[in-house]
């Protein structure tokens, strides 16, 4: 993996995890993949990536019944750096949204999140995806680090074919989300349904209903 501003803090929290709180990362598992097994329905790339994206869902977003979050117990508990706490803050703040490349020139990737409103942009500098085509949408987790912005370690690839697909499905739970919940936006939406992105990957995959 490519050395990014939040790699080795996330893999420290994570590590963490591991080793302290393996029958609540079970708890996790089931809860993300909805009791399901995920190499019933996934496999090769597909399963890395949905492996992958339930780590970074279980550091960034998951909370645990007594409330406090992975980031924030790994904080109490070991006692990091002010500059590793930073990157921590920082991912627990972020959240998993849809984006799409709007241009991609001269090193900076430019991102359009498409579910929210007034479909905000991101300018983007890692080699990463500096290939990606315009138009490319996928779900991923965006985090400001000192100014700057960076794409974190999920992924979940739409790509053009399955964009309306994902945008329809996605608009119909954040819509019935909104329904249940008066005064809720949609950054409430993806905050607090926070897993919902994988459910509408799966879906567009046709690999779980």
């Amino acid at each position: 993996m490519e050395n990014t501003v939040w790699n080795e803090p996330f893999t420290n929290v994570m590590d963490y995890v591991r080793s302290s709180f393996p029958d609540e990362v079970d708890e996790a598992y089931d809860h993300y993949w909805e009791e399901d097994d995920p190499e019933d329905f996934l496999s090769g790339m597909p399963l890395e990536l949905g492996f992958l994206n339930f780590e970074d869902w279980l550091v960034c977003d998951y909370a645990p019944k007594d409330g406090k979050c992975m980031i924030d117990r790994y904080i109490d508990e070991k006692k990091p750096s002010q500059d590793e706490i930073k990157v921590l803050e920082a991912l627990k703040d972020s959240f998993v949204s849809i984006y799409e490349v709007a241009s991609n020139k001269d090193g900076v990737t430019k991102f359009r999140d498409i579910v929210r409103d007034g479909s905000p942009e991101y300018d983007i500098k890692d080699e990463r995806f500096s290939s990606l085509p315009v138009g490319e949408c996928f779900g991923g987790r965006l985090l400001n680090v000192d100014g700057t912005w960076h794409m974190g370690r999920s992924l979940y690839p739409f790509g053009k074919a399955r964009k309306g697909q994902a945008l329809d499905y996605f608009g119909m739970m954040t819509k019935r989300f909104l329904k249940f919940n008066k005064d809720a936006t949609v950054d409430d939406f993806l905050r607090q349904e926070s897993y919902a992105v994988n459910i509408v990957w799966l879906s567009c995959l046709n690999m779980k209903a």
